[in-house]
C-alpha cells in the first residue's frame, strides 16, 4: 500500500492563487517568502536570477497567465516595473513576522 501523502507534501505541489497571499518578506535578492489566507500555509519562492530591487521595494506585483504561482513555468514578481521569474516554489516553516 502506498504511503499516503502528508499535508505539507501536498501543499509542496500546489500552487499559490494571487488573491490568497496576504503578505511577503523579502530574504534576500533571490528568494522571497509569502503568506497566503489558507490554513496560514507560508511558502519560499526562489527567482531564476538575482533581482535586486527587491531589497528596498515596499509594493510588488505579480505576472501570471492564471493568477496562480506555480514556479518554473514563466511566473514572476514585478518590482518596479522589472519581471522577476520565479524558478521555484515550495512550503517553508520559515516565520513571517506579523
Amino acid at each position: 500500500m502506498p504511503e499516503q501523502e502528508s499535508p505539507r507534501q501536498q501543499a509542496d505541489r500546489e500552487c499559490v492563487f494571487l488573491h490568497q497571499i496576504r503578505d511577503w518578506k523579502v530574504v534576500d535578492a533571490q528568494e522571497l517568502l509569502v503568506r497566503t489566507k489558507v490554513n496560514g500555509w507560508q511558502w519560499r519562492l526562489g527567482l531564476a536570477t538575482r533581482c535586486p530591487e527587491l531589497n528596498h521595494a515596499q509594493v510588488i506585483g505579480w505576472d501570471s497567465r492564471d493568477r496562480k504561482i506555480c514556479g518554473g513555468r514563466g511566473d514572476g514578481v514585478v518590482v518596479r516595473g522589472r519581471n522577476c521569474t520565479i524558478r521555484s516554489i515550495g512550503a517553508t516553516d520559515a516565520v513571517l513576522e506579523e
